[in-house]
This record gives C-alpha cells, sequence and structure tokens, in this order.
C-alpha cells in the first residue's frame, strides 16, 4: 500500500486503532517515509484534528485503515457538521 499511496501524497500521518492486536504504526513508518514526511500521532482524534488543521482549503486528505479507525474518528466529521449522531436525532436506524 506504501508503495501506491507513497508517491501520490506530500505528508503522511500514522495512528494506532484500539483492535486487540493493532499494528504499532512505528513499523510503518520507514515503508512512508522514502516517499514523503513521515509522522505517528499514536491517538487517531488527535491525529485527524492535526491533519485536518494543517490542511489548506484545496489539500484533499484521505484516511486509509481499518473500519476501526473509521469508527474512532467519525465523531470528528459528525461534530464538523454540527451533529452528534449519523442519523438524525429521534429517527432510528
Amino acid at each position: 500500500m506504501a508503495q501506491l499511496l507513497g508517491p501520490r501524497v506530500k505528508d503522511v500521518t500514522l495512528t494506532r486503532v484500539k483492535p486487540k492486536r493493532p499494528l504499532e504504526p512505528e513499523r510503518l513508518v520507514e515503508h512512508f517515509a522514502g516517499y514523503a514526511p513521515t509522522r505517528v500521532i499514536r491517538e487517531p482524534m488527535a491525529a485527524i484534528e492535526q491533519v485536518m488543521a494543517e490542511a489548506q482549503a484545496d489539500d484533499f486528505v484521505l484516511v486509509t485503515g481499518s473500519v476501526y479507525l473509521i469508527g474512532e474518528i467519525y465523531p470528528y466529521f459528525l461534530a464538523a457538521q454540527g451533529r452528534s449522531r449519523l442519523f438524525p436525532e429521534g429517527v432510528i436506524a
């Protein structure tokens, strides 16, 4: 994956999710560092907050990884829309 994404990105932020046996992000640094500046922010919510704070208006932010990662950072995107839940309050999904 690093060989496919690395040449197409300007920087990489690696993080760690909370399943039982996650891959440590430090183990991936060497795979991306040859392509772009790479850092580790171990807490997923802190990672997405930092990336989004640094992103310019015309930047494209790609989040890739497991469904666990998406689940951990999804509240950030809900809050950005002024929401706290995926479905409108009062609607049962």
